[in-house]
C-alpha cells in the first residue's frame, strides 16, 4: 500500500520522503523536479534507466509495510511513471502537505537556488509566457536579472504553479492532513531517521 502526499510547489514533500526509508522518490529516480524549471542543475534520467532504477528501488521496499511517495502527474518530464506504479498511486492514501508562502519560499530558495543561472532560469520563464502572459512573464525576468531572487520565487508561485497544482491539490480527498515530518510521525506510528 503507497502513502501519497500532496501539496503546493514548495510545501516539502521532497524534504519529508528523504528522511523516510520507505519511501519512493520518482523526481530522484528521474533526476527532474517534474516542472518547466525541473531539469536545471540535473542530468534527467531516460525512460529506460528510470524504469531500471525504479525496479531496484521497488525490490528493496518489497518487505515494507507501506511506501511513502510524492503525488506527480502521470509525467515527470519526459519520463513516464510504469502503468502498476501509477495504478498503485491511484488507489494511494491521500496525506495534504501545508506551508504557508513564507515557508515554502525559503525552502525553494535554500534548496534550488545555489549557482543561480539567471539566463537558464530567465529562458525557462519565458517559455511559459502562454500561461501566464507575456506582460508578467518579463516582470518575473526582470527580477531575476536584478538579483531579486526571493521576489521571483514568490511570483513564479503565486503566479504560475499554485494556479496550475491548485485543481490538482485542492480536489482530492484526503485522510489527513500534516505541516510536517512529526505529523506524519504521529499518524503512522513511525519514527523518522534524523538526516545528517
Amino acid at each position: 500500500p503507497m502513502i501519497i502526499l500532496y501539496g503546493l510547489t514548495g510545501s516539502g514533500k521532497t524534504e519529508i520522503l528523504e528522511q523516510l526509508n520507505n519511501s519512493l522518490d520518482l523526481e530522484g529516480l528521474a533526476e527532474h523536479r517534474g516542472s518547466i524549471y525541473g531539469d536545471i542543475h540535473l542530468n534527467p534520467n531516460s525512460q529506460k534507466m528510470f524504469e531500471s532504477l525504479l525496479l531496484k528501488r521497488l525490490i528493496e521496499l518489497r518487505d515494507e509495510e507501506r511506501i511513502f511517495v510524492e503525488g506527480e502527474s502521470r509525467r515527470i518530464g519526459r519520463i513516464l511513471i510504469t502503468d502498476s506504479v501509477w495504478a498503485s498511486m491511484q488507489k494511494a492514501t491521500k496525506v495534504k502537505v501545508i506551508s504557508p508562502i513564507e515557508e515554502r519560499v525559503e525552502r525553494i530558495h535554500r534548496i534550488y537556488c545555489d549557482n543561480f543561472n539567471k539566463e537558464k532560469f530567465s529562458e525557462k520563464t519565458m517559455a511559459i509566457s502562454k500561461h501566464i502572459g507575456k506582460k508578467k512573464a518579463e516582470e518575473i525576468v526582470q527580477l531575476i536579472q536584478a538579483g531579486r531572487i526571493k521576489e521571483f520565487i514568490e511570483m513564479i508561485l503565486l503566479e504560475y504553479y499554485d494556479k496550475l497544482y491548485a485543481h490538482t491539490v485542492d480536489t482530492k480527498e484526503y485522510a489527513y492532513e500534516i505541516k510536517n515530518k512529526e505529523d506524519l510521525e504521529n499518524i503512522f506510528s513511525i519514527s523518522l531517521p534524523q538526516k545528517n
